[in-house]
């Protein structure tokens, strides 16, 4: 399911809250290790780190989210685990006892996790396979993982890392339409495909040649980023292909934006107060989004006040969208013609 834009009220207060506080009680815990020698003459004791990171922490974002959202208890069971690994890197060595204990439930929670999100994955495989010959393989995609997982971050992420494979693997990646009366591409304006392919073949072409300077020092370490930067090639063919597949759509209730691998939200067209067309360089600003690829901005979509686009790790406040489309005045007469 795709991120939608509107006037909801903002989630990130909450993160923000709860990131100071927590925080606040880390660099405490972090002030007691390293004093308690001085103040006391021994070690810090074990357990008051343990109620601050495993308990206290997790019951503070507990209660500020306790309304919002499905899989709570995945996410404040993550946090613990995270406690537990700060524990590791506050408290010395030789005062581990209970931690050492710890640790080593931690490794385990993670095999179990792992091996559920495994299973996660095998089922959403299982029915894009199933429905592939029966609609676009993308929003199979997106409708499998919505069905299957929870927390709208957590499945923004696997919803962009399976996209950078559909999109990287398959020769074909999109053989069925998205939805929506008309679309618009983003591939031919300021060449932003072409050059995406450019620093494509550059990016691959040195590769083995790295490898082999890197070898020459360290045979382990040469592995080691020669496999990132075939991750990293097969995201940029990832990114290329969804620059030439992905469009922006119109539909009855709004504008689909799909921009690269990563953007995907809805927005309404009761949230597009004016759009109009554009040329020039556009500068980084606080409350305005540039979905320009490597080509040139030509439209730009003024929003009314109080709009929020979900992103894909939360939403922010947007006055301006500045878009490269290939056709720029057909776009503009769409949109113009909806809103009035």
């Amino acid at each position: 399911m795709a991120a939608v834009a509107g006037t909801r009220p903002p989630a990130t207060r909450r993160v923000r809250v709860f990131g100071l506080l927590a925080a606040a009680i880390v660099a405490v815990n972090v002030l007691l290790v390293s004093r308690y020698p001085q103040w006391q003459g021994q070690a810090a004791p074990e357990w008051p780190i343990a109620v601050d990171l495993l308990l206290i922490v997790p019951l503070l974002y507990l209660g500020l989210n306790f309304r919002h959202g499905s899989g709570l208890i995945w996410r404040v069971a993550a946090i613990a685990g995270i406690g537990v690994l700060l524990g590791s890197f506050i408290i010395p060595q030789e005062s581990k006892q209970l931690w050492l204990v710890l640790e080593l439930l931690r490794y385990v929670m993670i095999g179990a996790v792992l091996l559920v999100q495994l299973g996660v994955v095998a089922s959403v495989v299982a029915q894009i396979v199933a429905t592939r010959h029966a609609q676009n393989a993308e929003v199979a995609l997106d409708g499998a993982i919505a069905a299957r997982l929870s927390g709208r971050a957590f499945a923004n992420l696997i919803r962009l890392e399976a996209r950078v494979w559909l999109f990287a693997l398959l020769r074909r990646p999109i053989r069925h339409p998205y939805p929506g009366q008309r679309h618009f591409f983003v591939g031919a304006q300021g060449m932003n495909a072409s050059n995406q392919l450019g620093f494509l073949i550059l990016v691959g072409a040195e590769i083995p040649v790295v490898h082999f300077l890197v070898s020459l020092f360290d045979p382990l370490v040469a592995v080691i980023v020669s496999a990132l930067s075939i991750y990293g090639l097969l995201f940029m063919l990832a990114e290329y292909r969804a620059t030439v597949h992905r469009p922006i759509s119109v539909g009855s209730d709004g504008l689909q934006v799909r921009y690269g691998l990563a953007t995907d939200f809805h927005l309404p067209w009761k949230s597009i107060a004016q759009a109009e067309g554009f040329k020039g360089p556009v500068r980084r600003a606080r409350g305005e989004l540039r979905l320009i690829g490597m080509g040139e901005a030509n439209v730009v979509l003024h929003l009314s006040p109080g709009t929020r686009l979900a992103g894909l790790f939360g939403e922010r406040d947007t006055q301006r969208i500045y878009l490269g489309i290939d056709d720029p005045t057909a776009l503009l007469a769409e949109v113009q013609s909806r809103i009035g």
